[in-house]
């Protein structure tokens, strides 16, 4: 959802700028935790499909996330500054 952010997070860990990782890390915690509401990938893949990164198609056994779920997927989203309503 984010490889830009997670690539310098790593990068930051790699350097030794460990403040600057933590600080990554904290930012983007939320939305880490928010991908295990339900299965994964179920709440990743409906997170990329609300901010248009692909189609929200699930095949059996995956089905969509639930409306509660999906609140607070979106709700993070907002929050994290990845998606506006």
């Amino acid at each position: 959802m984010i490889p830009a952010e997670m690539a310098a997070l790593a990068q930051a860990c790699l350097d030794g700028r460990f403040e600057d990782a933590r600080a990554l890390q904290r930012k983007w915690l939320p939305l880490m935790e928010v991908n295990f509401v339900e299965s994964n990938p179920i709440p990743v893949k409906w997170a990329m499909a609300r901010m248009g990164l692909l189609s929200p198609v699930y095949r059996l056994p995956m089905v969509p996330p639930s409306q509660a779920s999906r609140e607070r997927i979106e709700q993070t989203l907002i929050e994290s500054g990845l998606f506006s309503n």
